[in-house]
């Protein structure tokens, strides 16, 4: 999967701005922009969990359900 990793300075004060809330509310790093690639529609995606969760559906690192996936979460 290509991406492009852009770093934030959390001191400059930029996550609290109207252009960072757009992409995260809560004001917190990190955020995946996911792209649909038929559409070219942008969505955001926050909470490191959330993101891991995301890129590792479908993978060999995510257990398709019950126990096993219960402990990769824990």
């Amino acid at each position: 999967m290509p991406y492009d990793w852009e770093t934030v300075d959390v001191l400059s004060g930029f996550t609290q701005s109207p252009e960072f809330k757009q992409l995260n509310a809560n004001s917190k790093i990190p955020v995946l922009e996911v792209t649909n690639t038929v559409t070219g529609d942008k969505e955001y995606l926050s909470e490191f969990n959330a993101i891991l969760n995301f890129l590792a559906e479908g993978s060999a690192f995510l257990s398709a359900g019950g126990l096993p996936r219960g402990r990769v979460l824990q």
